[in-house]
């Protein structure tokens, strides 16, 4: 059963992912698999393969910076402010275009990843295992890969919005 829980500021448990910060603000240990809360500081670098999460949903919550989102067959620019949800099965991506580190609070439903991703952090001097990471992810959560982001939107030749505008 999940617990009543405050986490401050520098809470949780960080760590270092593929030159992004992650920091798991609430695990899914702590309420019985419900879900998880993870804040996810992205590298200006950053840009996920396209994947699909087939057992649970991913929604986040834009702190800062300008991202943009491939989900299924759209593409969107989300900056401050702005949520995006998809659901369990749908393939999407992010590339972080700020220049400078983006900030977004991401939940699973059902949780579970946040336990991936810890058990194959690259903050320790130990290198990644791009095979082992993705058979582990598919086990636990279903989860699909393919290209990155970039490479998606160059050969569908999409076009990225404009940033929003900010009020």
């Amino acid at each position: 059963m999940a617990q009543d829980r405050v986490v401050s500021k520098q809470g949780g448990n960080s760590f270092g992912f593929l030159g992004d910060s992650l920091t798991i603000k609430l695990s899914s240990r702590d309420n019985d698999g419900e879900y998880s809360v993870i804040h996810w500081r992205m590298s200006e670098q950053t840009d996920t393969p396209i994947h699909a999460h087939n057992t649970s949903a991913e929604s986040f919550y834009i702190l800062n910076g300008n991202l943009v989102f491939v989900v299924a067959d759209d593409i969107f620019h989300v900056g401050p402010g702005d949520f995006v949800n998809i659901a369990a099965g749908t393939s999407h991506g992010i590339l972080n275009v700020s220049g400078a580190a983006s900030d977004t609070l991401v939940t699973f439903t059902p949780g579970g990843m946040e336990e991936v991703f810890l058990a194959h952090r690259t903050d320790r001097g130990r290198p990644f295992d791009r095979t082992a990471y993705r058979r582990e992810a598919k086990d636990r959560q279903n989860t699909e890969y393919a290209e990155p982001t970039s490479a998606y939107i160059q050969r569908l030749g999409l076009i990225i919005p404009e940033p929003p505008t900010l009020r």
